[in-house]
């Protein structure tokens, strides 16, 4: 895992997304794994393997608000205002930062306009 981590980090999306696939195949109920996997798909403009992968991450209740967050993001990315909306709202209820949620909130207003 480690590696695949290095591998993202330096741009190196397409091997990341090897090595998360493998740790995956190991252990299918690694998220933070599952969640890099699907951040390489959205580096990638891969964008409904991001989706599938946030949207497995959203039964996780440990990754239940990032995933959020990020497939609200991926959805404003490629236009789908309504959804994006929609992920942000549920992120916002589960978010404790005051400061992560007003930059969340700015965003929702910037996408309604």
């Amino acid at each position: 895992l480690n590696l695949a981590h290095k591998e993202y980090f330096k741009g190196n999306y397409q091997k990341a997304i090897e090595l998360f696939r493998e740790e995956l195949i190991k252990n299918p109920k690694n998220s933070a794994a599952r969640f890099y996997l699907a951040k390489s798909y959205t580096e990638l403009s891969q964008y409904d393997k991001a989706i599938r992968e946030y949207n497995v991450l959203l039964t996780d209740k440990r990754m239940n608000k990032d995933a959020h967050k990020e497939l609200g993001l991926l959805y404003y990315e490629i236009g789908e205002s309504g959804r994006s909306i929609k992920n942000l709202l549920e992120y916002l209820k589960l978010e404790t930062d005051e400061i992560e949620k007003q930059k969340v909130k700015n965003l929702i207003q910037e996408i309604q306009t």
